[in-house]
C-alpha cells in the first residue's frame, strides 16, 4: 500500500519574511529536483488564479478515465492515487490565490525499488502569477515553470504623480503590477480673494505636502524590497513631479535609482489634472 505523505509550502504576506519564504520554496524545489519515478506516474498540476476548481477536477477526473488504459498494473494504480491525492487536495480548496496554485504529486520508491512507492503531495503557493493551466504527468516532475519564478529579476519602478491623484507600480521581467493607486482629497483651487484665498491656499499646500509624504513612505516600503531594483521611472504633470522628487520623505537611495522623469500629460490634461 501506498503511503500518504504530504508537504505543504504556504506564501506569507509580510515583506520581512520575503527571505524566509523564498527559502522555504528553494528548499521545495531542490527536493522536487530528486524526487524520480519508473515511468509516467509523477503528475504536476500549474492552476492559473482565473481558473475554476470544479473546471480542474472534471479535468482531473477525466484523467482517471484515461488512465485506465495503462497496461501495468501497478503504474495504473500509481497514477491513480496521485490523481485521487490532487482531487482530495482540490476538495479543501474553493477558490484560487491571486498566484494561482501548484500542486505535485507522485509516487516516489524509496530504494529505487519497485513497490516501495510512496506518494508524496507537494503544495506551492507561487510566487508569481500563473497564467497557463499545465498538466503534466512523467517520471519526474515539471519544475522549469517554477525555477523561473524564483530566478531575481530585473525590476524597475513606475510612479506617476498628481497633485489629486497618483499611481505607483512596478516592471518585473513581462509583468507589469499597478501596486497601489492614491486619491488627495485635495480641493480645486479657490476663487475668494484677500486672506481667505491665501489661507485656502496654504490648506491646499499642506494637503500636496502629505499627499506627498503618504506617497513616498508606501514607495520606500515597497521599493526597497526589491532585491534587483534597476531605476525608477516617474511621470506627471511638471510641477507635481519637481515637488515630488525634492520632498524630503522619499529615501535618498531611491532617488538615486530615478532614470528618468517625464512629462505625461499635454498642456490642456495639465490643468485639468491640477484643478
Amino acid at each position: 500500500m501506498l503511503e500518504y505523505k504530504k508537504i505543504k509550502v504556504t506564501k506569507m504576506s509580510k515583506k520581512n519574511n520575503n527571505d524566509l519564504e523564498t527559502y522555504r520554496l528553494k528548499s521545495a524545489l531542490e527536493k522536487l529536483k530528486t524526487m524520480k519515478g519508473f515511468h509516467t506516474e509523477l503528475i504536476s498540476l500549474y492552476i492559473p488564479y482565473n481558473r475554476k476548481i470544479s473546471d480542474v477536477t472534471n479535468y482531473l477526473k477525466n484523467e482517471i478515465n484515461e488512465s485506465q488504459n495503462i497496461k501495468s498494473k501497478l503504474t495504473k494504480k500509481n497514477v491513480l492515487n496521485s490523481i485521487n491525492s490532487l482531487l482530495g487536495q482540490l476538495k479543501n480548496i474553493k477558490k484560487v490565490s491571486e498566484n494561482g496554485l501548484i500542486l505535485f504529486s507522485g509516487a516516489i520508491p524509496t530504494d529505487n525499488t519497485k513497490g516501495t512507492e510512496k506518494n508524496e503531495l507537494i503544495i506551492i503557493n507561487p510566487p508569481e502569477k500563473i497564467t497557463t493551466f499545465k498538466y503534466h504527468c512523467s517520471n519526474e516532475f515539471l519544475i522549469l515553470p517554477l525555477e523561473k519564478m524564483l530566478e531575481i529579476k530585473e525590476t524597475y519602478g513606475l510612479i506617476t504623480i498628481g497633485r489629486k491623484k497618483s499611481a505607483v507600480g512596478y516592471i518585473t521581467g513581462d509583468y507589469i503590477e499597478v501596486s497601489k493607486e492614491f486619491t488627495s482629497g485635495i480641493h480645486s483651487k479657490h476663487k475668494a480673494g484677500g486672506q481667505s484665498q491665501k489661507r485656502f491656499e496654504r490648506q491646499i499646500e499642506e494637503g500636496e505636502r502629505l499627499f506627498y509624504k503618504r506617497i513616498s513612505e508606501y514607495i520606500n516600503d515597497l521599493f526597497l524590497s526589491f532585491e534587483k531594483l534597476e531605476g525608477i521611472f516617474i511621470g506627471g504633470p511638471a510641477l507635481s513631479k519637481n515637488k515630488f522628487i525634492t520632498n524630503d520623505k522619499l529615501d535618498y537611495r531611491l532617488k538615486t535609482k530615478i532614470l528618468d522623469v517625464v512629462d505625461i500629460l499635454d498642456i490642456a490634461d495639465q490643468k485639468e489634472f491640477e484643478r
